[in-house]
This record gives structure tokens, C-alpha cells and sequence, in this order.
């Protein structure tokens, strides 16, 4: 066979750039690539396996659009440009960033994203919650405070207070940087992750976190309301307040959304309730809003279902993962930077941080023999007794072996409680009309 007739079966490919929060990728793409062969392609460099929360967005005309995932990447309407720019970054928002975000490469993307928004004022947060930020952001990339290292003026080129929280005080930049850095020796002994996590927990409480918005109207040709679309609902806003919502339809309370060219209708599960009719500016604004109301609902649904198999393996790899870190963290804590912190003893900073089962050996107790209290004594319980510089029980030990636990207990209202099935979930479906959702019906209890 001739190189000319080689040459001819080799497919023709397209370049595409894939700009991350913190890198830059470069493919090269077949022509009858869909959207979901090239997204997976990013996902599978990135070692993403958590790929529901994220999308592919560009610019086009200066509306911002997402990458559709069941159409050809060429047939769609993208810039024409070589290589092809895309932004890889999360679509959807969890609703408890703790108990859905399970890989540490999730975790670092929607940190990082989560923090441009609050510097770009994206989301807005109080300046009191910015300096908190700020103390993580800087204990996730700088690691644990070191007065020799850290010296004033290292804080200098960084970015990490909004320029409106700059502007609103008289205060120079060592000032800030102090009160920074006082929050952020109080880290000490905090990996990574975990600062990370603790960014987004304190994030996700603010009004505008997770809150997509479009400018819609209930007449035509005016702009008399905001529409945000979130992962707990649809909700309602006046142009000049994007905090307080003025009306709120949540997914569970939601029976059916249909749009026509540039009209949208809510209609809720309460035949009571008023129906909800509003125009946006654009027909493909309509069609942006549908795709965030069915992916946002989507994931609605799944959080309130069984975990399938592959989320269980998951969830389980990285609870061991964070013990296995854990350990490790606690046993150099234990031997090099905690007994320079805190004046306790070297005996008890090792049994607080032997293992989980451990006998804490107090100095003055004749028996190492183990209790159930101390069986289930967890570590965060013992990391916070160390870290309180608590050196001894608080009571003797002959009392504390008489008591069923030397721990209190927490009142009933502080209790976590098991989140409760709803009765009625909406399901998506569509229609010769357009989209719908239909509330699924109970099922009938066996006698």
C-alpha cells in the first residue's frame, strides 16, 4: 500500500484548548468527536472521576454558553478560532460540600473557583468572613505557620481580599496582612484539603454561592426581575437585591416548567398556587436556563436516592484516604511542631495520638487497661482535648471508670438528625409540549 493511500485513512482531527482553574491543556480532536468524547478526554487527564459538577463553557457574542454534551463539537456554535478555547469548570453546585465532594482534585477545583468569585465579587461576603478566607487560602498553599519563615511582607504579592473590602477601610496592607496572619498561625496542623474544605463550608453559607442569574421580566421588552437557578431551587429576585429572594419554588415543590421561544412557565405541585410566567431576554437564554433547571434537578433527584455502587466505592476510598492523611498529620504533629505549641507533656501528646483505640495513659493512673469510652473516643475528640492544652482529666480517674463516658454529651437540639424521605419527588420527563415534571406518586404499603 502506498504513504498516499495511509495518508488518506488517517481521520482529520481539530486542535482544542482546555483552560483549567489552574492549568492549560492542549488536545487534538477528531472531527466527529461529540461534546462527551471531548469532555472525558479532560476528565480523564485531570483524574476527575466526580464529573457530574462540571461542564465546558465559552463565549460566544458575549453570552456565556456550555458545551452541549450529545452534539458534534463542530456542528455547534463555537468561536472559530485555532486552537478551540474552552473553560473547564463546575456547572453545578453541591448542596453540602462535605458529604458530596469525595476526591481532592474536586475539592481543589471548586475551592479555587470559589475563590476567584468572592475576589471578583461574584459572591459577596462580609469582610469579617474574607479575613477567615484569606487564613485558609493562605494555610493551603503556604502549609502550617513558621514565624522564621513567614516573615512581614510575605502576603504581599498575593490576592486574596476583594477590592471592595480594600476599599471600604483605612487600612495599609501590613495591617491586613496582620490580622491575616493571626488567623492564619491558628491553623496549625491543618493539611491541605483540609483548609481547603473548610474555605468551601464557610463559602456555601453565603447568599449568592451556587447562584446562577439571568435578567427576566414578566412583560415583554422589560427587565423588571432576576431569576437565580441554584441546587436547592428557583428563586425570584429584585434587580437590586441579589440576597433575600422575593419568591422561591423549590425542586420537591415544582410540578411542571415549559418554555416557548422566549416564554417560561412554573407551575407548582399546589393547584392553589399562582402560576409563575416570565420572558427572558433571548430564545437561547431560555434554552440555558432549561439546561441548568434539568441538571440542577437532576442531581436533586440522585442526592435523595441510594448511592449506586460506584458512588459507594468512592465515598469509601476517601474516607480511608482521610484517615490514612489523618494519621500521618497527627503523628508528625505529635512529634515535632506540637511540643513547641502548646506546654503539655511528651507522654500525652504520644498516647493522644497513638491510634483510635488507644489507652490514654494520664500520669498518676495505676492501670493501662482499656474502657469503653476510650474505645470509642474518636480522633477529633482527642485532637481538641490535646489542642486545649488539657493535661489532665478534669476529674479522677476512679470517678471517670464509674461514669459510662468522660465525654459529655451533646444537648438533643445540637444532634445530627437523619434527613427525612420526601413524600413526593418531582421526575423530568418531556412532551410533545416541552419539558415537564411530574410529581412521582407514593407507593402503596403492602398489608
Amino acid at each position: 500500500m502506498s504513504i498516499t493511500g495511509l495518508k488518506k485513512k488517517q481521520p482529520k482531527t481539530f486542535k482544542v484548548k482546555v483552560v483549567t482553574m489552574d492549568a492549560e491543556m492542549e488536545f487534538s480532536c477528531e472531527i466527529k468527536w461529540k461534546g462527551k468524547d471531548l469532555f472525558d478526554q479532560v476528565c480523564r487527564a485531570l483524574g476527575l472521576r466526580e464529573t457530574w459538577f462540571f461542564g465546558l463553557q465559552y463565549t460566544l457574542k458575549g453570552m456565556l454558553t456550555w458545551l452541549k454534551m450529545d452534539k458534534k463539537v463542530l456542528d455547534q456554535e463555537i468561536p472559530k478560532e485555532d486552537p478551540v478555547s474552552f473553560r473547564f469548570l463546575a456547572k453545578f453546585y453541591p448542596e453540602k460540600v462535605e458529604e458530596e465532594l469525595l476526591q481532592e482534585i474536586t475539592q481543589h477545583l471548586f475551592f479555587l473557583q470559589v475563590k476567584k468569585q468572592i475576589l471578583d465579587e461574584e459572591i459577596y461576603c462580609s469582610p469579617e468572613a474574607t479575613i477567615l478566607l484569606a487564613s485558609y487560602a493562605v494555610q493551603a498553599k503556604y502549609g502550617d505557620y513558621d514565624p522564621d519563615l513567614h516573615k512581614p511582607g510575605f502576603l504581599a504579592q498575593e490576592e486574596l481580599l476583594p477590592k471592595r473590602v480594600l476599599r471600604q477601610y483605612q487600612m495599609t496592607p501590613d495591617m491586613w496582612e496582620e490580622r491575616i496572619a493571626a488567623w492564619y498561625a491558628g491553623h496549625r496542623g491543618t493539611a491541605r484539603y483540609e483548609a481547603e474544605m473548610n474555605y468551601l463550608k464557610i463559602a456555601q453559607d453565603l447568599e449568592m454561592y451556587g447562584v446562577n442569574y439571568f435578567p427576566i421580566a414578566q412583560k415583554k421588552n422589560h427587565t423588571d426581575f432576576l431569576l437565580g437557578v441554584d441546587a436547592k431551587g428557583i428563586h425570584v429576585y429584585s434587580i437590586n437585591n441579589r440576597f433575600s429572594p422575593n419568591k422561591s419554588f423549590e425542586w420537591s415543590s415544582i410540578r411542571n416548567i415549559s418554555y416557548s421561544e422566549k416564554e417560561l412557565t412554573i407551575k407548582p405541585i399546589d393547584k392553589k398556587a399562582e402560576v409563575f410566567k416570565f420572558f427572558s431576554s433571548q430564545p437561547k437564554v431560555n434554552k440555558l436556563i432549561m439546561q441548568l433547571f434539568i441538571g440542577n434537578h437532576d442531581l436533586f433527584m440522585r442526592r435523595r436516592r441510594v448511592d449506586p455502587i460506584e458512588i459507594q466505592q468512592m465515598k469509601a476510598q476517601a474516607r480511608e484516604e482521610k484517615a490514612r492523611k489523618k494519621v500521618t498529620l497527627c503523628g508528625k504533629a505529635g512529634s515535632t511542631a506540637a511540643e513547641k505549641a502548646f506546654p503539655v507533656t511528651k507522654l500525652l501528646i504520644s498516647c493522644h495520638f497513638v491510634c483510635r483505640w488507644s489507652t490514654s495513659v494520664w500520669p498518676g493512673r495505676s492501670s493501662c487497661a482499656k474502657r469503653p469510652s476510650e474505645q470509642r473516643r474518636s480522633w477529633k475528640g482527642a485532637c481538641l482535648r490535646w489542642k486545649m492544652k488539657l493535661g489532665k482529666p478534669t476529674k479522677p480517674c476512679a470517678v471517670q471508670r464509674q461514669q459510662r463516658s468522660c465525654w459529655p454529651r451533646r444537648p438533643k437540639s445540637q444532634r445530627m438528625r437523619r434527613s427525612c424521605w420526601l413524600r413526593t419527588l418531582p421526575r423530568l420527563s418531556r412532551n410533545a409540549k416541552g419539558w415537564s415534571w411530574r410529581p412521582e406518586r407514593p407507593r402503596k404499603r403492602s398489608a
